[in-house]
């Protein structure tokens, strides 16, 4: 009788090791997703807490408060903008240091993404839309920046962030990046 069910079961323990081996390699992919995850959410706390909060809303002011002059200045030429871009950071105090200090978060968030250390989804969803925001009312000054500082990766993260393709989404394309990872 256990020698009749063991002939019928041993065929399919090759399959049910392979549905097994399977399982355990789709955890451990998604527990390596999940400690990205987590560690973008703690980038994302950062940025959402003191001091990244005032640098925020100090540039957002800046920008509103002369938004029309920079709206006027955009539709003339290149040159005019600049002036205007480079001007409000001039005269906005700590301006310039606010930006370099986002910029500079920015940076380690296109590196953490770009090494897989972060999840590249997460950050797509949560900081994608800010840093586009700032790279083009700001696009100017950091072309400016580039050519005074003679540093070509000056805000280089934002730009990656806002100009690199978008993290595709989906079940296959979640496959082929964890497996072009091995």
């Amino acid at each position: 009788m256990i020698w009749h069910i063991y002939k019928h079961v041993r065929h399919a323990l090759p399959i049910i090791a392979m549905i097994g081996m399977i399982g355990g390699v789709w955890q451990y992919f998604e527990k390596q997703r999940q400690g990205r995850v987590e560690y973008t959410m703690r980038l994302l706390d950062k940025f959402n807490s003191a001091p990244f909060t005032t640098f925020r809303s100090e540039i957002n002011k800046a920008t509103t408060n002369n938004a029309i002059e920079i709206s006027d200045a955009a539709r003339n030429s290149k040159e005019q903008l600049s002036d205007v871009i480079s001007k409000i950071v001039r005269d906005q105090v700590d301006l310039d240091s606010h930006l370099s200090i986002v910029f500079e978060f920015f940076d380690a968030v296109s590196v953490c993404a770009r090494n897989n250390l972060c999840d590249a989804e997460t950050v797509d969803d949560f900081f994608f839309l800010y840093a586009r925001t700032q790279y083009h009312n700001f696009y100017q000054y950091i072309v400016s920046q580039r050519h005074g500082l003679k540093s070509a990766n000056f805000a280089k993260g934002i730009e990656d962030l806002v100009t690199k393709p978008r993290p595709s989404r989906g079940i296959l394309s979640t496959w082929r990046s964890r497996f072009a990872a091995l």
